[in-house]
């Protein structure tokens, strides 16, 4: 329970990070220099360098909300939007293509199978002094000061080795996007005039049955319009410095963004199976040390190498999802991954605390005292086995749900939404990182919860999985025809 909560606490400083980096590149649209992206980057390792100190000092503190906060501030490293401008930016346009992209994402993979690797270490507990603190180092301290050194040493890089210029200075602005594929991230940085000077045609343009405030609006216009008359530097402070135009301007994008959104029924079919799917992973990910702990009673170390074995199968499970979408289309790969998914969560579960809760089913909402009022057993001598397929199985279908879904999402989506202020690049992160929050939020309260309905947590997980699997598979069914993706 205590570990979903660290978790957790990561998701939420990720989706505030995620908001102001959608507020701020999509605010001034690779309008401003490189240094402001070099200054988003350079925040995003200060502050986990210092959340990273605090969760290995909470060690030797031997306070829970000392490592609380210091997995908070790990959350702000969440910049993979940042990341994927940066590569648009500084890339010719004939360059920046799906395939950086791509590039970007194997370096992630990798990244996340070594870091498991490395906290699965174990070895003899040290102590040394400096600079006269105390420092222990062991299989508990050992992953945050080994993150807190690699977020120091590219700290270093961002502030001292100098950014490439921008490739696209002298490239002629082509304003006819339609041969770029919808959702291809080169569709962001087509338009480098496209920022605040053209939000009149994009961000106000409505229809009169919109405009419900014709006074507020022709308001807002006419300070448009002043605002072009002055200098661009003089123009780019008064940007900043008016946070009421800068409200209405964030409010008005995302009123227009969730009408695209809903009227657009492939859309919100595809956000909602992404969403299904970062749930369903956070949850695999999160409850793993707790499940095989009470259950198997592995070892910190086992869990750790049974979750790098999970990370190694990210790859594979990509190259794979590529090659059956090409081949048989988007929406079928979705179809089949939910079926196998309902299969894996139907493994998943535990029958024979399923047994043992029916025979007291007159009790199940009891409220349980015991000091360990958790289930100790998965069904028989076969649990193990069970617990390592179905997961398997799960984490490959919500991987492949993942990557399927923002394929279809970049061909369903509408040109209109694609050249508005907040589109699915933007949009995609949060309802990642709101499904991640949500599944940890779940694992919590089965954690808390001492109804004897709850006490095993593997039912628990499985029977939300299942009829959430059930509620995503009925509406891709319900909407088949509409995702085709053309």
């Amino acid at each position: 329970t205590n570990s979903a909560i660290l978790i957790g606490s990561a998701c939420i400083s990720a989706l505030i990070s995620t908001v102001y980096h959608i507020y701020y590149l999509k605010w001034y649209n690779f309008d401003a220099k490189s240094c402001d992206l070099r200054r988003l980057l350079i925040l995003s390792s200060i502050l986990p360098f210092f959340g990273n100190l605090l969760y290995a000092r909470s060690y030797e503190y031997g306070y829970f909300s000392t490592a609380v906060i210091g997995r908070f501030l790990v959350g702000f490293a969440s910049a993979d939007l940042v990341n994927k401008h940066v590569v648009v930016f500084f890339q010719p346009k004939r360059n920046a293509s799906l395939a950086e992209m791509a590039k970007l994402r194997v370096y992630q993979i990798l990244s996340i199978f070594f870091a498991l690797l490395i906290g699965s270490f174990e070895f003899e507990e040290r102590q040394f002094e400096l600079y006269g603190g105390t420092f222990t180092l062991n299989f508990e301290t050992f992953p945050g000061y080994f993150m807190a050194f690699a977020w120091i040493c590219l700290l270093f890089g961002l502030m001292f080795h100098p950014f490439p210029a921008n490739k696209n200075e002298h490239v002629e602005v082509q304003k006819d996007t339609s041969d770029i594929p919808r959702g291809d991230p080169r569709v962001l940085s087509t338009d480098h005039d496209y920022s605040y000077h053209a939000l009149e045609k994009t961000l106000f343009a409505r229809s009169a049955s919109d405009a419900t405030d014709g006074d507020d609006y022709n308001s807002i216009v006419e300070s448009l319009e002043s605002s072009r008359i002055a200098s661009p530097d003089q123009h780019h402070d008064d940007e900043k410095s008016n946070p009421q135009l800068l409200f209405t301007c964030i409010t008005m994008a995302s009123s227009r963004t969730s009408k695209l959104v809903l009227q657009n029924i492939a859309l919100s079919t595809t956000f909602l199976v992404y969403g299904f799917a970062s749930l369903s992973k956070e949850m695999l990910l999160t409850s793993c040390a707790i499940i095989t702990h009470r259950y198997f009673e592995w070892s910190g170390t086992n869990a750790g190498y049974f979750l790098a074995l999970l990370a190694a199968c990210l790859l594979p499970t990509h190259l794979v999802t590529s090659h059956f979408s090409t081949r048989f289309g988007d929406r079928v790969v979705i179809k089949r991954m939910l079926i196998l998914m309902l299969c894996g969560i139907v493994t998943f579960v535990n029958y024979q605390g399923l047994v043992q809760l029916f025979q007291d089913i007159t009790n199940i909402f009891r409220q349980d005292t015991s000091d360990k009022p958790e289930s100790k057993y998965y069904d028989w001598t076969v649990g193990c086995v069970q617990y390592i397929s179905s997961v398997v199985v799960m984490f490959i279908c919500s991987v492949s749900l993942e990557g399927i879904s923002l394929s279809l999402m970049s061909k369903v989506s509408s040109k209109r939404l694609n050249r508005s202020l907040i589109n699915c690049t933007a949009i995609a992160p949060v309802f990642s990182l709101l499904g991640r929050l949500l599944g940890d939020t779940v694992i919590v309260l089965v954690g808390f919860s001492h109804r004897a309905i709850s006490t095993d947590m593997v039912n628990s997980i499985s029977f939300i999985l299942l009829a959430l699997c059930f509620c995503c598979l009925h509406v891709v069914k319900k909407h088949y025809f509409f995702l085709n993706g053309k």
